[in-house]
């Protein structure tokens, strides 16, 4: 758990604000952190100021891919007590801009796919990372990547059919789970 809350204090550090900050230090800072964990990551720059993360857990099977995504950026600051860049631990929660929306959710699914990796466990079909910038506003981030993305997506009959869904739901659920990182009003959708 101290490393997943580790991963979310850094990346709550990284001013990452639509519209006034390099959102793609947050997916440099994730692309570095996936690769440390033996998982292939790289940098989509759209321009000086946007960029998108992605990284692959390969699976054993040639099935179709899974696809998590969650967004880099936040909304401006508002009016704060603290520095909303600064995270700040009250009373068992921490509390920084995106902290809820949405780098929790982040924190939760880069550390539940770096563990997964760690552990040595098969992983029955590939999960693809999108960390996508830009969606508190345009979505450039998530058009470039649907503009480039070539691999199938699998249909909810498809997900739903699937026998692997059950076990890898509940170990990557408990890597989730157990990492402190969940207290997200963006719930990760574990298929």
């Amino acid at each position: 758990m101290d490393g997943a809350v580790k991963l979310l204090k850094e990346l709550l550090t990284i001013r990452s604000v639509n519209g006034r900050d390099d959102e793609g230090a947050v997916a440099e800072y994730l692309c570095k952190y996936f690769e440390q964990s033996g998982i292939s990551a790289h940098i989509q720059r759209i321009d000086a100021t946007h960029a998108n993360v992605l990284a692959e857990l390969e699976g054993e099977s040639d099935g179709a891919p899974i696809f998590w995504n969650g967004h880099l950026d936040t909304v401006p600051y508002g009016e704060w007590k603290t520095d909303p860049a600064v995270p700040v631990e009250r009373d068992g929660f921490l509390y920084a801009r995106g902290a809820s929306d949405m780098k929790s959710g982040l924190a939760a699914m880069v550390y539940a796919l770096c563990e997964y990796k760690k552990s040595g466990r098969p992983v029955p079909h590939t999960i693809h990372f999108l960390g996508t910038c830009d969606e508190e506003k345009g979505g450039i981030g998530a058009v470039k990547n649907a503009e480039t993305q070539t691999a199938a997506v699998r249909t909810a009959e498809e997900i739903a059919n699937a026998e692997f869904v059950s076990t890898m739901n509940a170990d990557l659920a408990e890597a989730a789970f157990t990492s402190g990182c969940t207290a997200t009003k963006h719930p990760i959708l574990l298929w």
